[in-house]
């Protein structure tokens, strides 16, 4: 079985202010896989990363064309945006 590959990106825009957050592209669409508050623990990120590779995951960056779509699912996620 191939590992696993999410991405993840640190967002801080006026949609979800600071956040990571984790990805995956099935078929060429985003689908949020988690994300949290930087306000609320900025080592999650590196302890999710360190996790997932524990497990055989690979984490890459997120491709810069879905940053846009990344904040706006966070922000729905949390109910800041419909």
């Amino acid at each position: 079985m191939a590992a696993k590959t999410l991405y993840h990106t640190f967002v801080c825009d006026d949609n979800c202010g600071e956040a990571d957050g984790f990805f995956e592209i099935e078929k060429g669409k985003l689908k949020l896989v988690t994300c949290w508050s930087a306000n609320d623990a900025n080592w999650r990120g590196e302890y999710m990363s360190g996790l997932i590779k524990y497990f055989g995951g690979k984490i890459e960056r997120l491709p810069v064309k879905h940053e846009k779509q990344a904040s706006l699912l966070m922000a729905r996620s949390w109910g800041l945006i419909e």
